[in-house]
């Protein structure tokens, strides 16, 4: 999916939404920073 949206893309990504538990919102937030994030660097 998010080699659609293109270089002029953005990703809107809200894991400390207001009201969710803060330890599942930091979860979420590492998750993406160890698993999303590289392969959004690494390109195609």
């Amino acid at each position: 999916m998010l080699d659609s949206i293109g270089p002029g893309g953005r990703l809107v990504f809200k894991p400390l939404l207001c009201g969710l538990d803060p330890e599942l919102s930091w979860q979420s937030l590492r998750l993406f920073e160890r698993e999303v994030l590289p392969r959004i660097d690494a390109g195609p």
